[in-house]
């Protein structure tokens, strides 16, 4: 997302308002569209804003959780106006817009509006001018349950406003005017303002307004012992060390991470390397939203915390989705969640934010759920009890079945939750490396269980009885055996992400072919090369030496076997290239020398991060091939 930043100057009169309440109230305003297709639709709709269109729904008080502390979100408030294009224009160019259309927005009121939609008490301080934008935002974030107590309204300053150019694919372009949320703040915050900062559960910040505002909300929350989460969404410009001391979570995404750090963020070990230093800035956990990569929550000191993107079923429009994905983890935080839950709640939350559909208001009052739900719904004979159950509400929060935004995300946190992976893995095994590159190249997470192979564990004899050998992919209790087959498997379940086989039959064929040819050929005569002495040995190099001919001409000119990009063949040969190293040191002949295509595909292929963070060092699998020599009694 592209977003360019204007303020005007600090010159206003300043008027405070108290926006008269009855009851602040929660709201269920958000419409989902049923369909299976991945792609971004076509279709003519009016733009879809996640969090703040008011709803005519029946309301229930926020004095309905009187001593539950309140997510407060202090930051921007902005009308959106949205225009749907075919194309960003070129310079000097002007084009026509197929609709426009004017909603309430602001990455400070979207996290607000989020936070009351998913039924928990949500303060939003900010500012609005004294026009129609400013009456259409604080309207439409009261009916959606957010207490404005604490809004302050401006004259002389117009309400702040964005520019959102949406295109046919749901990305979007945003140019920001700061208006209200950049002028007039005091100098100083009054302590009725600071009061609520001071007994909130967590405090949400973002960048569209002052840093000096958000340096004070900061203090105050931390004085209080209250969690401080900063989005470092908004103004381009450095980051002050003030702000980021006492920040508990700092949350960018991939370009603001990078152009905040100045280093790249093109791959997840630069990203590691970019958070080091935003550690080192003084922020201790860093939230890193990787768009359709997922996201990554680094605490210093310990192992980098990954979610996968939860699929939606049909992608309208991604703006707000960051937003929406970091108010739910906020509000998972405050409930008491761990750290993996929370990412699992928020990235559920962003998946239903972006199938949002405003066009077709009498969705409020539709059952009929996306087709995951609601298969997600039939498996479970009682599917509030199941939810309640797995995520555990605190009892105020308990699922209503007037909430069904709340429902649909913690159906799919229950997906989520249920979609566990183990392997059952030994670290210098080819075939449990081609099992671990297939699980990195899809991107789903999975617990690695190392395995002794000379005393087995009883849950590798119950899950492999038969060959009781690794690798086994455990599957939501169900055990999945021999590497390729895991691999077939693995891109058949996760088939919505890029596939690891041709679609094409022939090519597919082709594949599978070359991939039983590795295996019935390479291992076994390897082994008898680095495992045995005088004839067996030199029978199984000229062996070895055809086969790594018959590869390279196979090979050719391509890239990688599967023509340009990684694949099935690649990954069933490449787990062996850790052994290269033995093989030509104890078979008397130089790899590079002879096999200098085969050579360059590996190294190639040693870019990707799957495969890299998946191999055995070279030396270490000839030092364990020695070892296994010596036991042998094979000089």
């Amino acid at each position: 997302m592209k977003a360019v930043s204007f303020s005007p100057g600090n010159h206003c009169n300043l008027k405070l308002q108290k926006y008269p309440i009855k009851q602040p109230t929660l709201a269920n305003p958000i419409h989902f569209d049923n369909h299976q297709n991945q792609k971004p639709s076509n279709k003519k709709h009016h733009f879809p804003s996640f969090s703040i269109k008011a709803s005519k729904t029946p309301q229930t008080p926020l004095t309905k959780y009187p001593n539950t502390p309140p997510l407060v979100v202090v930051g921007s408030a902005n009308a959106d106006i949205y225009v749907e294009i075919d194309r960003l224009p070129k310079e000097g160019e002007t084009i026509s817009a197929k609709t426009g259309q004017t909603l309430a927005g602001g990455k400070g009121a979207n996290q607000a509006a989020c936070g009351a939609k998913l039924s928990y008490p949500t303060y939003f301080v900010g500012q609005v001018g004294e026009d129609a934008h400013g009456k259409l935002i604080t309207e439409a974030l009261k009916n959606g349950g957010v207490n404005l107590d604490c809004v302050r309204n401006l004259s002389d300053v117009p309400t702040g406003h964005t520019v959102v150019m949406l295109q046919p694919d749901g990305q979007n372009s945003i140019i920001i005017v700061g208006g209200a949320n950049m002028s007039c703040w005091p100098e100083k915050l009054s302590d009725e303002d600071l009061e609520v900062v001071r007994k909130a559960g967590v405090v949400l910040l973002q960048r569209e307004i002052p840093d000096l505002v958000n340096i004070q909300v900061a203090k105050a929350a931390k004085s209080a012992g209250v969690p401080v989460i900063l989005d470092a969404g908004g103004m381009d410009a450095p980051m002050p060390p003030e702000l980021l001391n006492v920040v508990d979570i700092f949350s960018p995404n991939e370009s603001e991470l990078a152009r905040l750090t100045c280093m790249s963020t093109e791959s997840f070990e630069q990203i590691g390397q970019a958070v080091v230093k935003c550690h080192k800035m003084g922020v201790k956990q860093v939230l890193v939203k990787l768009g359709a990569k997922g996201s990554a929550l680094f605490i210093e000191g310990e192992k980098p915390i990954k979610q996968t993107i939860i699929s939606a079923a049909r992608v309208l429009d991604t703006t707000g989705a960051g937003d929406t994905f970091t108010a739910a983890f906020a509000v998972a935080l405050v409930e008491g969640k761990t750290k993996e839950e929370c990412m699992r709640f928020a990235a559920a939350a962003a998946s239903l934010c972006v199938q949002v559909d405003h066009s077709d208001a009498s969705n409020d009052n539709k059952s009929e759920a996306p087709r995951s739900t609601r298969e997600a719904e039939n498996s479970t004979k009682d599917s509030f009890s199941a939810i309640n159950s797995c995520f555990r509400l605190s009892s105020s929060l308990q699922i209503e079945k007037g909430n069904k935004l709340l429902r649909k995300i913690l159906i799919l946190f229950v997906q989520q939750m249920a979609n566990e992976v183990v392997l059952l893995d030994f670290e210098m095994s080819p075939f449990a490396a081609r099992v671990r590159i297939a699980l990195e190249e899809k991107g789903i997470e999975y617990k690695s269980e190392v395995e002794d192979l000379s005393n087995k564990s009883s849950n590798l004899l119950k899950m492999n009885p038969v060959n009781q050998q690794i690798p086994v992919l455990i599957h939501n209790g169900r055990p999945i055996c021999e590497s390729m087959i895991i691999v077939q498997y693995i891109d058949e379940v996760w088939s919505h992400k890029p596939s690891l086989l041709p679609s094409d039959p022939y090519r597919r064929a082709h594949a599978r072919f070359w991939a039983d040819y590795i295996d019935k050929k390479i291992y076994p005569i390897g082994r008898n090369l680095w495992a045995s002495e005088g004839e067996v040995k030199e029978s199984s190099k000229k062996e070895l030496i055809q086969c790594f001919k018959i590869l390279e001409e196979e090979l050719g000119d391509k890239l990688y076997f599967g023509d340009e990009s990684f694949g099935y063949i690649d990954m069933a040969f490449i787990s062996f290239y850790s052994f290269f190293y033995t093989f030509e040191t104890l078979g008397n002949w130089s790899m590079v020398a002879e096999f200098p295509k085969l050579v360059e595909w590996g190294e190639r292929c040693l870019q990707k991060e799957s495969v890299s963070k998946s191999l055995s060092d070279q030396k270490e699998v000839y030092e364990a091939a020695l070892q296994i020599k010596q036991e042998l009694g094979i000089e």
